[in-house]
């Protein structure tokens, strides 16, 4: 056989392989759907379907960020709550579905949480799981699978589907990974975008926020990029009042915003005293941005200002008249302050919480923003 037959029976061997692979269905080829449209049949697509109305979207992303102490936790368990309870949320209408929030930075203060709302609010047999536990989604494959698996399950139990997943906090839920990092973050987003794939619920992260003010979320800027709801809490340091706005909607207009205060809510009464914790309440009151700000506390004071505030309005009596306190100003005891403080703050240790407590106290006093004598303190209007 010469090289021109070789080649001839070459050409011919290739056209019959040709001939075969035309004959097979695309989905024989590859085991994914690209979801492939030719160019006639491009048509709009429907408006996103909503999971909280005009604000998270159904099987979306989404991140509630803020400083330490602002309140995000709080306001993402009302707006979980509400979603398996099938209420409204300031005023939106809410999609019922079950919810499974990943309490990543401590369950035990959490379950405390769940008891305040149980006992503010009556209720009970709601679709909502509380997993207790960090999960790797950065670095961990196995973790996201094993994650996926647990939310199926608890899926086939609920008598809803599955339209929530709650990640408390991103940061908690890096594993050994490195959030400034774009191949960490982006493989964080991709185990996120694995579990709304797979459930079809809609997966919201609670961040804490960058260093600087204009900075969107703390970490790679990839983060804010893939979200299709972006939502930022502040505390208005002088009035206490948090405020939520969301700072990006994908389907949708940016700048609305909700604002909240911290109502303390006692969950038991033991031998050492109240066990209390906090519960997300709206308010009609806009934050003010007029106040003077040489007088705006920040961080911990902010945090220990509000608490006070909080402790009066609920149990603050008028001390017997004396010449260090202004007349008919209603006080409470430094222990109630500093138990309200602890119930705010959370998420802290026992001996953190008290060093704080005792450094904010005493700044406050030294700014003139809250009074204190013998056994009473109040704030300063």
């Amino acid at each position: 056989m010469n090289a021109m037959d070789g080649y001839t029976q070459l050409d011919e061997a290739v056209k019959v392989k040709r001939a075969a692979i035309s004959t097979l269905r695309p989905s024989a080829l590859t085991a994914r759907d690209f979801g492939t449209v030719m160019f006639d049949d491009v048509d709009l697509d429907p408006g996103p379907e909503w999971l909280v109305d005009g604000l998270l979207p159904e099987g979306g992303l989404s991140a509630v960020w803020g400083d330490p102490g602002c309140g995000k936790s709080f306001l993402v368990l009302r707006i979980a709550l509400a979603i398996a309870a099938g209420e409204l949320w300031h005023g939106l209408a809410c999609a019922q579905g079950a919810v499974a929030y990943v309490a990543a930075e401590g369950g035990r203060g959490f379950k405390k949480r769940l008891l305040a709302h149980r006992k503010r609010f009556g209720v009970s047999r709601l679709p909502f799981a509380l997993i207790p536990t960090a999960v790797d989604l950065c670095s961990v494959d196995h973790e996201t699978d094993a994650l996926i698996a647990e939310l199926q399950r608890l899926a086939q139990l609920s008598p809803t589907p599955l339209k929530l997943v709650v990640i408390d906090t991103l940061s908690r839920s890096m594993g050994g990974g490195n959030e400034n990092g774009p191949e960490d973050m982006g493989a964080l987003i991709r185990n996120a975008d694995r579990i709304r794939q797979v459930t079809g619920a809609h997966v919201l992260f609670v961040h804490h926020g960058g260093k600087e003010r204009d900075k969107k979320t703390r970490g790679h800027s990839s983060l804010y990029g893939a979200l299709d709801t972006a939502i930022e809490v502040r505390v208005q340091e002088l009035s206490g009042i948090r405020s939520a706005k969301v700072m990006k909607q994908k389907d949708g207009e940016d700048g609305a915003e909700f604002s909240f205060r911290l109502d303390v809510e006692t969950v038991a009464v033991t031998a050492d005293g109240e066990i209390t914790s906090c519960i997300a309440v709206p308010v009609e009151t806009e934050p003010s941005e007029d106040e003077p700000r040489s007088k705006r506390p920040t961080g911990v004071n902010a945090i220990a200002l509000d608490a006070l505030r909080r402790a009066v309005a609920e149990h603050g009596a008028v001390p017997p008249a004396c010449n260090h306190i202004p007349p008919g100003t209603p006080a409470v005891s430094p222990t109630l302050w500093r138990k309200f403080f602890y119930a705010v703050r959370g998420g802290e240790s026992a001996e953190s919480n008290k060093k704080a407590f005792k450094r904010a106290s005493t700044d406050l006093q030294v700014k003139g923003l809250v009074g204190s004598w013998g056994e009473f303190s109040w704030p300063i209007s």
